[in-house]
């Protein structure tokens, strides 16, 4: 009955702390085509210069999601290099602007107050 238990559980994703869940063939792709895209834009430096170089402006969340793909592969560098480049293009009110009146406003909203009201 315990092994049964456990085929069921490891189909529904669940597995011991030791083990590693294995991987579908879409996984495995998508994880490829991921690794493929870091290293081919890294070492071509468009990772870092795609907003300068194209005037790409990209919204707050668009940027954190590029630049946490190069952190996830180790480009930590890169990715800060993405966030600070798209604060540049920032607005006020925008999560990563900081301009002085900015930052004097103690009355603006952070990202996680806006997700806590959200309900989130």
């Amino acid at each position: 009955m315990r092994s049964f238990t456990r085929r069921i559980l490891a189909r529904l994703g669940y597995v011991k702390a030791s083990e590693v869940p294995a991987l579908s063939l879409t996984d495995v792709t998508r994880l490829k085509a991921a690794d493929a895209f870091v290293e081919q834009w890294t070492n071509s430096g468009l990772a870092g210069s795609l907003i300068d170089d194209y005037m790409c402006t990209l919204g707050c969340s668009e940027a954190e999601t590029y630049a946490d793909l190069f952190r996830a592969y180790g480009y930590t560098s890169t990715a800060d290099g993405i966030i600070s480049d798209h604060t540049q293009y920032d607005e006020c009110g925008d999560s990563h602007h900081m301009c002085e009146e900015c930052a004097d406003d103690e009355t603006a909203t952070t990202t996680d107050e806006l997700i806590a009201l959200m309900g989130l």
